[in-house]
């Protein structure tokens, strides 16, 4: 499924080399996966999922 993929980097992601988030357009969910890391593979999340992760994200007091 990921070979087809093109991914980029996610506008979430830090611009220091310690974290990158990648993001492929998706249409029926998101994937996600780290690019310093990308053989561990990805995340699949539905929509409210990913949803859900974004507001815990951006609520997060370590950001």
């Amino acid at each position: 499924m990921t070979a087809n993929l093109v991914w980029r980097k996610s506008s979430y992601s830090s611009t220091a080399d310690d974290g990158r988030v990648e993001v492929p357009p998706l249409a029926r969910h998101a994937g996600v996966r780290d690019s310093m890391d990308r053989c561990r593979g990805h995340l699949s999340l539905s929509p409210c999922a990913w949803r859900h992760f974004l507001e815990s994200v951006r609520s997060s007091p370590c950001r």
